[in-house]
């Protein structure tokens, strides 16, 4: 009776066991199965992220909070000559104009407390033919659980904007001078004809 009743017990022990190993086993299956996921939706947003900053025109850069380079989209390459090799490592401010430096840097550090917020930025940046081209910047912060691990700019080539704006200022500027030294009467009325701007020559 005794050995019968050991039987059982073994049995029941082996039985118990072996549903525990099965349940482990499960277990591990659903963690290996979720994880399995995790990963392949990691690796999907890797190459969306990686074709969509490949394929456009924008300079997409990814920098340490000291604006140390870590990431160059390549569009940076026909944007400004340089390979994106050269880049990685060395600080974004070697590469800004010095009249520019310290409103880049501000915005770095702007980020780097603040990385709920984006900061827009006007800049030039250094081509490596030397020549220096205009950009305008949306900068924003990478959080890591409530700190900022990082900054993503996005940079815009605004070299046409720039230009046409500058030869709009040059045409005001010279109208203005013609318009102030004409001997003609040259006036400028309002919709109910009241004077909004008269040249120095009417009132002689």
């Amino acid at each position: 009776m005794n050995v019968l009743q050991e039987e059982i017990e073994a049995r029941e022990t082996g039985r118990r066991e072996l549903d525990n190993l099965r349940r482990r086993l499960t277990e591990y299956e659903e963690y290996e199965a979720k994880h399995e996921r995790v990963d392949r939706a990691v690796r999907l947003s890797e190459r969306y992220f990686r074709s969509l900053v490949e394929n456009i025109s924008d300079v997409v850069t990814i920098m340490e909070k000291d604006g140390t380079l870590a990431y160059c989209s390549p569009s940076i390459t026909g944007k400004l000559g340089y390979g994106e090799d050269e880049l990685l490592g060395r600080s974004v401010l070697e590469y800004v104009h010095p009249d520019d430096a310290a409103e880049v840097a501000e915005a770095l550090a702007r980020l780097a407390r603040d990385p709920s917020t984006a900061v827009t930025v006007e800049y030039r940046l250094r081509h490596k033919d030397g020549s220096w081209l205009y950009f305008e910047g949306v900068g924003r912060g990478i959080v890591e659980g409530s700190e900022t691990s990082g900054i993503i700019f996005d940079s815009r080539d605004i070299g046409d904007r720039k230009s046409m704006e500058n030869k709009l200022r040059r045409s005001e500027q010279l109208y203005g001078a013609l318009l102030r030294h004409s001997k003609d009467m040259i006036c400028i009325l309002d919709r109910d004809f009241r004077f909004v701007w008269a040249s120095a020559s009417t009132a002689e």
